[in-house]
Parts: structure tokens; C-alpha cells; sequence
């Protein structure tokens, strides 16, 4: 290697910064699914390296070369996980009553997601532009997304959209097995991923389910929703 040219030496540090990204993602997915077998590891890490390299590809033509790309891959990654506003706000205050630990640290996503399969793309998408316009005016008054979250209009709209979560729960006759194949399927993911940690699958998402309900009161709807 020390007698290796780079093929472009004008843009060494942005080939650099294209290598680390790719590598970094790679040791991620590699320790996120250590029992994958490596064929399936592989096509997993291919279908990662696609939007990586046309991250890499377009900031090369738009940014300068000094940016730290590898940064700046991962803050978009970030950014694209909290694209889903109204599942976020949804479970944002329903982590301390969620006792456990699976359930806290691993449900999340399912929770959002049913956020969306139950109140259907129109009532959704309406509650996702009210975000859109609180997180606008966070902004310019200097509040990152934190801190928004945090504040007492977003506490209102998080109210607002858990009760007509649970409204549509209570009407919808598939509502509850809607949210319960949720919760499994991300508790059979964990249990891919962490094979030493044994649980009912069965037991624990009829756990987590009870569990999510009460939160979901405690936090939101101890003032009686209306129905």
C-alpha cells in the first residue's frame, strides 16, 4: 500500500470520506445482524451501498470536498428516520410506562407504524402538516427538534393525535390484531438479532400490547378523550 497513486490525488479526501461511509455502515449492519447468514448479509449490505454511493455521488457535485461526508451520511440517515412526525410525537412521552425492556427499546417503531394504519393516510397526513408548521415556527425562533417536542403546543397536538388513535382502536374490529402484528413481527426482528435473549413471543406481545394501552392513558388520555 505505500506505493498505492489514488486514481484522483485532487480529491483524495472525498474518496477517503466515500470509503469510510461505505465501511461504517457495513460494521453497523454487521453487528446489527451478527447471526445473518453471509449471503443474505451481503445482499443486505449491497442494498445499503446503492443509496450510499448516490449520497456520495451527489454531494461530490454539489459540496466541497472539505466537508466530512461520513458526518454528514449519518445526520441524513437521522434526518430520514424522523421524517415519520406523527409516529414520533405519537410515542414520544410513552417510554416510562413501558416496563419492559423489549418493549422500550424495541417496539417504537411498531408503535409509530400503527399510528398510520389506523388513522388512514387522510387524518394522518393532516396532523403531519400541523407538525410541519409547529417545527417551522420552532425554528425560527432557534428551537431544534428536541426541544419542539418538548414544548406545550406539541404535548396538545400529541394529545390530539392519541385520541383519535384510540377512537379508531375502539371502531376499527381489526385494530387491535392491526397492532398486535405489528408488535410481533418487530419482537420476532429482535429476537433474529439477539438469539441469547429467549422470551414467549406469544406472552410478551400480548405484554407490550397492555403495556402500550396503559401509556397511552397515563399520558394522554387521563383527562377522558372525548369518544
Amino acid at each position: 500500500m505505500d506505493d498505492f497513486e489514488p486514481l484522483f490525488p485532487e480529491d483524495v479526501i472525498r474518496t477517503r470520506q466515500f470509503r469510510q461511509t461505505i465501511i461504517r455502515k457495513t460494521m453497523q449492519l454487521i453487528k446489527e445482524y451478527p447471526d445473518m447468514d453471509e449471503s443474505d448479509l451481503l445482499e443486505l449490505v449491497e442494498k445499503e451501498c446503492v443509496e450510499i454511493c448516490d449520497f456520495c455521488v451527489q454531494s461530490a457535485s454539489q459540496e466541497s470536498s472539505s466537508e466530512d461526508l461520513v458526518k454528514k451520511y449519518f445526520l441524513h440517515e437521522k434526518e430520514l428516520q424522523r421524517k415519520d412526525h406523527v409516529g414520533r410525537f405519537f410515542v414520544q412521552k410513552l417510554e416510562v410506562h413501558l416496563q419492559n425492556d423489549v418493549s422500550r427499546k424495541n417496539l417504537y417503531p411498531a408503535f409509530a407504524q400503527s399510528v398510520k394504519d389506523l388513522l388512514g393516510a387522510d387524518s394522518y397526513d393532516l396532523f403531519n402538516d400541523r407538525i410541519k408548521v409547529l417545527l417551522a415556527e420552532c425554528r425560527e425562533l432557534g428551537t431544534n427538534y428536541d426541544g419542539m417536542l418538548e414544548t406545550v403546543e406539541a404535548y396538545n397536538l400529541m394529545k390530539e393525535i392519541a385520541r383519535a388513535y384510540r377512537k379508531e382502536l375502539k371502531k376499527s374490529p381489526y385494530g387491535s390484531l392491526i397492532l398486535k402484528n405489528l408488535i410481533e413481527s418487530a419482537l420476532i426482528k429482535y429476537q433474529y438479532k439477539n438469539p441469547g435473549d429467549a422470551f414467549d413471543v406469544g406472552t410478551l406481545v400480548e405484554q407490550a400490547f397492555d403495556d402500550f394501552l396503559r401509556a397511552l392513558e397515563l399520558n394522554y388520555l387521563s383527562d377522558k378523550a372525548e369518544d
